[in-house]
C-alpha cells in the first residue's frame, strides 16, 4: 500500500483516514516531529495504514526552474541554481557550481516560472541551512499577497 502524507494542524493533531472504511481518527502527533519516518497506524478494521506526518506550514511545490542568487551585503557575480520545491515561506535550491553561503546569510533569489506568462519571481531570504550545493532559505518578505506566485503554487 502507498504511504500517505498526512498533514499536521497547528495544535500538533492530524486527521487520519483509513482508504478502506473510510474511518476517521484524529491523533496527537507532536512526539513525532522530527526527521521523517514513516509509521504504520492500525485502523478499528484491522487495516496497516503507513504514514508519514507533515510538519510543514506551507504546502511546498515540486519544481524544476532556473535561476540566480546573490548574497545581500557581499558583492560578487551571481551563482546559478536549479529550484527544486517552492512555498510561500521558502525556497530549496541546488547551486551550479561550489558556493561560500552559510546558515544566516541573507541572500536574493531570482527564477522564472514556468506558468503560461514565464513570471519572474524575486524574493530575499535567509539561508537555514546548506549540505554541500543544496541550500533551503526562508523568504524575508511574505509572498502570501502575491497573486501570481501564490496562484502557480496552486497549480
Amino acid at each position: 500500500m502507498e504511504v500517505q502524507k498526512v498533514y499536521v494542524n497547528p495544535d500538533n493533531t492530524a486527521v487520519i483516514e483509513c482508504p478502506y472504511c473510510q474511518a476517521t481518527k484524529v491523533v496527537h502527533v507532536g512526539k513525532f516531529k522530527g526527521p521523517r519516518r514513516r509509521l504504520k497506524i492500525r485502523c478499528t478494521c484491522n487495516a496497516s495504514l503507513p504514514v508519514t506526518f507533515e510538519f510543514r506550514r506551507a504546502y511546498r511545490k515540486k519544481t524544476d526552474l532556473q535561476g540566480f542568487y546573490s548574497k545581500v551585503r557581499h558583492a560578487h557575480a551571481p551563482g546559478k541554481i536549479d529550484v527544486k520545491d517552492l512555498s510561500m515561506k521558502g525556497v530549496r535550491f541546488v547551486t551550479a557550481s561550489p558556493h561560500t553561503l552559510r546558515k544566516g546569510d541573507e541572500v536574493i533569489v531570482k527564477f522564472t516560472l514556468d506558468d503560461r506568462n514565464r513570471s519572474k519571481i524575486e524574493r530575499k531570504g535567509v539561508v537555514r541551512w546548506v549540505k554541500d550545493r543544496e541550500v533551503g532559505c526562508r523568504f524575508s518578505e511574505s509572498a502570501q499577497y502575491d497573486k501570481v506566485f501564490g496562484f502557480y503554487l496552486m497549480s
